[in-house]
């Protein structure tokens, strides 16, 4: 481990030497060795300002139908930095252009450059859930593509609709349709009738862990959420016999909050 770690500290310190005559070693690292790229998401997370800015500018005049993996990956490093803002978001959409999109991790990355840059509107949002919607795309793909989409609009306060949750609750693949639900725990709707709509439909689903999800949700909540559940009769009481512990446990927790003082 300290051979590795020392390693790391090194090529970090060869790509700092190698800035001054540009950053084609710190480039190619991103398409080398597990350490190597380590090396070189590290140096991209601590490089300052001046030469943030100079990078940028290395990344312009770079072949990007050759190289254009990665100028992705540099990307996908620097949007996590905490100086990320529209500026730099609308200058990695303009490097990347409207070319060929080389994997998921691009599709992944133009959505948060997106929503960073403010293009992440209703209409764009739609047009995500429709493709995550089509089954003859790669179920990865589509998974791949809601979960930057959820975390895309986290980044910039959005929320999902009830009728996008409960149209992904339909969804044919059942990773999606688990999503989903941990995306209504994070996100639920504040009108408590939708709430019920949804949860109603998810504590009937045939997946069992989309099942356990809905019940782990409403058992977090508060006794006064909870018991909110009986006008729109979601809340649940058939469930201490589930052959599921997972629900029995959470079932336990929510009848004891359902009850009225």
């Amino acid at each position: 481990m300290k051979v590795v770690v020392s390693f790391i500290l090194l090529f970090v310190a060869s790509i700092s030497l190698a800035a001054s005559a540009g950053f084609e070693s710190l480039f190619n690292a991103l398409t080398s060795g597990e350490v190597e790229r380590d090396a070189a998401r590290a140096r991209l997370m601590a490089m300052s300002a001046e030469d943030l800015t100079r990078f940028f500018s290395d990344a312009k005049s770079r072949t990007l139908t050759r190289n254009r993996l990665q100028v992705v990956r540099a990307f996908d490093v620097l949007r996590r930095r905490a100086d990320f803002d529209s500026e730099r978001a609308l200058e990695m959409k303009q490097i990347l252009g409207s070319g060929p999109k080389v994997d998921v991790l691009e599709e992944r990355l133009a959505l948060f450059i997106e929503a960073k840059a403010g293009g992440l509107t209703q209409a764009r949002i739609q047009t995500e859930l429709q493709m995550v919607a089509q089954a003859t795309e790669p179920s990865v793909r589509r998974l791949g593509r809601l979960t930057a989409l959820t975390d895309a609009m986290q980044d910039i306060a959005v929320k999902p609709t009830a009728s996008q949750l409960e149209a992904l609750l339909k969804n044919d693949v059942f990773e999606i349709r688990m999503h989903a639900v941990d995306w209504f725990r994070l996100a639920p709707p504040t009108d408590s009738g939708e709430r019920g709509r949804f949860l109603k439909l998810a504590l009937a689903s045939q997946v069992v862990q989309v099942r356990e999800r809905a019940y782990r949700t409403i058992a977090t909540w508060s006794p006064s959420e909870v018991q909110a559940l009986r006008s729109s009769e979601a809340l649940p009481t058939k469930c201490s016999a589930d052959p599921s512990s997972i629900i029995r446990k959470a079932c336990a927790v929510i009848q004891e909050k359902a009850k009225t003082p």
